[in-house]
């Protein structure tokens, strides 16, 4: 029985359930549409990713099930909020996923695509970006504090090179 963290058999896995997804689409194209097979590639992604610990599964499986869970949710793969929004919490998941199981090298940079995805796909997105352009300074005095006190409540030694 071949190991089941080997990346040939975590590899030959993925094929296998993607191979059999596709040709279940490809054999029932009146009710499967894109999205579905988007959420299944992502699927697959973070099942490889859940088995192998591999962050560079855990981003492309997060993106693609975002994308494919706001498409089903929009009910069409071109509708721009939906897919927009499934793909911003696609971001928002590899940080949480990342946070969750690599607590010690998990990244930051997922929010800032997330944020902004998720925000362009509100209705009144553009209320919402004239309002932040005018309070840039008021939300940088705000981001400020909260580095302040971050730094000021982390545990000595921590973060910082002992002197």
């Amino acid at each position: 029985m071949p190991e089941p963290r080997n990346p040939r058999t975590v590899a030959g896995l993925v094929l296998i359930v993607l191979g059999v997804a596709l040709f279940v689409f490809q054999q029932a194209r009146g009710w499967i549409g894109p999205e579905v097979v988007l959420l299944l590639v992502g699927v697959a992604f973070l099942t490889a990713y859940f088995l192998h610990r591999n962050y560079g599964y855990l981003i492309p499986g997060c993106i693609l099930t975002g994308m494919g869970a706001g498409s089903l949710y929009g009910g069409s793969f071109f509708s721009m909020d939906s897919s927009l929004f499934g793909l911003g919490c696609g971001f928002i998941a590899i940080y949480l996923i990342g946070w969750i199981f690599r607590q010690h090298q998990h990244h930051w940079w997922p929010l800032i695509p997330g944020g902004t995805l998720i925000l362009l796909s509100q209705p009144d997105a553009d209320r919402i970006i004239r309002s932040i352009f005018r309070n840039w300074p008021v939300i940088l005095i705000g981001i400020g504090v909260l580095l302040v006190l971050s730094a000021l409540w982390r545990p000595a030694g921590r973060g910082s090179a002992e002197r």
